[in-house]
């Protein structure tokens, strides 16, 4: 499926309709008034996760208190990739907006942000039957610096259910709640990932 502008592709629809009607074709001009009207309906399809350049946006003030993943300046921490929460404060009279990181204002420069995937639900675009097969191991290396969503295999709860950020380089991924190791070499024995929580799962709780 590939992503398009609907909003033009209705502007080129008009000016086939305005054709049409100049030409006296009002048959063609009714088939395509009934695609505008169609197109209208559709519903939004909600953006693939992609990262954001701060030079170009940075979170609304609606979006205090949130969490997303946020490429800084860090060295040795999964290529600079990390969870961070966005805040807006008001500091003796003056709006600030600022990243923290464990509750603490960001030591690191942050260069590109991301939300946080949605889970399939009723109140988001995202399908609620979208394909979510867990990830082969091949998969997940080659998502360097993306999220993840990681289990537990078997009865034991060494690392999940939550978020973490993909370390190809050190064959890992990091925990986003505490920032913990999870090595490849452990995969489908102990953990396995998917690209966002399987239905039923809360996110990140």
């Amino acid at each position: 499926m590939r992503v398009i502008d609907a909003s033009r592709f209705g502007e080129i629809m008009e000016q086939w309709k305005k054709d049409c009607l100049e030409a006296n074709d009002q048959q063609s001009a009714d088939v395509i008034a009934d695609v505008i009207l169609q197109l209208d309906d559709m519903p939004t399809l909600t953006p693939p996760n992609e990262w954001v350049s701060v030079g170009d946006e940075i979170p609304s003030d609606d979006d205090d208190g949130l969490e997303f993943f946020c490429m800084t300046n860090a060295t040795g921490k999964c290529g600079g990739v990390l969870p961070m929460e966005w805040e807006v404060a008001t500091i003796r009279g003056k709006t600030v907006r600022r990243w923290k990181w464990r509750s603490r204002i960001s030591p690191w420069a942050v260069t590109h942000w991301m939300k946080r995937p949605a889970p399939p639900g009723e109140n988001n675009n995202v399908p609620t039957k979208a394909t979510n097969e867990p990830l082969s191991l091949e998969q997940l290396r080659e998502m360097e610096g993306e999220p993840v969503w990681i289990v537990d295999v078997g009865p034991h709860k060494w690392y999940g259910p939550g978020w973490a950020i993909v370390d190809r380089d050190n064959c890992l991924v990091r925990t986003v709640k505490n920032w913990n190791p999870v090595f490849f070499e452990r995969y489908g024995e102990r953990w396995i990932a998917y690209r966002r929580p399987p239905e039923g799962e809360v996110d990140g709780k």
